[in-house]
């Protein structure tokens, strides 16, 4: 952590821990193109959805790259090196761990919400406790830490800081977010997700509709008594949930509740907390702990009751069963939609 003079703020990074293993319940609107495992009835309008999106992905210079790549090769040309931030379980996957591995990886990192009190409060015990963007920026003078932000977060960054004392509102453009607004427009131009405002094809509303079918398994009579389920044996551990979708958001207000107790004035955007340097900032290290440790047991009672109540075998036959209800109820248009992606992916 670099500490700039009275007059200016200070930043603290955080950084959470990140982990493959789903354990939201929150599900991406892309995994169902073209699921081997689902053995979906939409399955081939799924597969010719997924080929058009290739297709056009194909031809893009970005589509292969990541964030973090594109932020460090425009620091480069900015004359300044960047680090991507590795992602935990990129090499070691949990997709084929069993049972046990993967709840021993919930009790390490939770929900990847609430960080070690550690990475807040910017006493770092040794350098292999700080990545190499952190250890890169700690060298630096101020005038040269200035020009650093301001080649990754553009001019944002100071309407930002100031917004942070005067509680003014700050509409952030990409154009004039620096590297990270670059690299933010890219991926996100990148992002195939047909919608209907998109106005992508002639068949944007179904296939909106083929999306909402895995958001109602759960308002089924066999997804509600699975939800009852998992409740029951959360309960069995002294946590009361009605949904492991209500979790995250839970802890993340607890979370949020802690630092803005400790920071009144603070403005938070992404993953950097600028606060008054006449504050120190911190929550209270003892209550942030308990939450810290919190975090963790509920993700693992979560993914232990999600395994002992059969969760991802009863949602798949419930989307099987919706999915089968879904193209008879319109397989006209669905026959005419895949004969459209056949064309345009030809």
């Amino acid at each position: 952590m670099m500490e700039k003079n009275s007059s200016e703020m200070k930043m603290i990074l955080v950084i959470a821990a990140t982990i493959a293993i789903v354990l939201t319940g929150c599900s991406d609107r892309t995994q169902h193109l073209g699921d081997p495992n689902l053995a979906s009835p939409l399955g081939p309008y799924w597969n010719a959805i997924e080929s058009s999106a290739a297709n056009d992905q194909k031809n893009s210079p970005n589509s292969e790259i990541s964030y973090g790549e594109l932020v460090a090769r425009c620091m480069k040309e900015q004359g300044f090196d960047y680090w991507p931030e590795p992602i935990k379980g990129e090499t070691n996957s949990t997709v084929d761990a069993d049972v046990d591995e993967q709840i021993l990886i919930a009790l390490e990192n939770g929900y990847g919400i609430v960080p070690r009190f550690e990475a807040l409060d910017g006493t770092v015990a040794s350098e292999e406790n700080q990545d190499e963007n952190e250890l890169y920026v700690s060298t630096m003078t101020s005038s040269q830490f200035d020009a650093y932000t301001l080649a990754l977060y553009g001019p944002v960054w100071n309407e930002l800081t100031d917004a942070a004392q005067s509680g003014d509102n700050v509409t952030w453009e990409w154009e004039e977010a620096g590297c990270d607004g670059v690299a933010t427009h890219a991926v996100e131009s990148e992002t195939i997700m047909f919608s209907p405002n998109d106005d992508v094809t002639p068949f944007d509303d179904l296939i909106e509709q083929m999306y909402a079918i895995s958001e109602q398994t759960l308002q089924t009579n066999t997804g509600k008594q699975l939800l009852n389920n998992w409740s029951l044996c959360m309960a069995q551990s002294k946590f009361d949930y009605l949904s492991w979708n209500e979790i995250p958001g839970q802890i993340q207000n607890e979370y949020d509740a802690l630092i803005a107790e400790a920071q009144p004035t603070a403005l938070l955007d992404q993953d950097v907390v600028f606060v008054d340097e006449t504050n120190s900032g911190l929550p209270d290290r003892e209550r942030l702990e308990l939450l810290y440790e919190k975090e963790r047991e509920v993700a693992a009672a979560d993914l232990r009751c999600q395994f002992e109540v059969g969760r991802d075998e009863l949602e798949r036959e419930i989307q099987v069963e919706l999915e089968r209800e879904f193209v008879a109820q319109n397989h006209d248009r669905l026959s005419k939609m895949l004969s459209w992606f056949e064309l345009h992916n030809s």
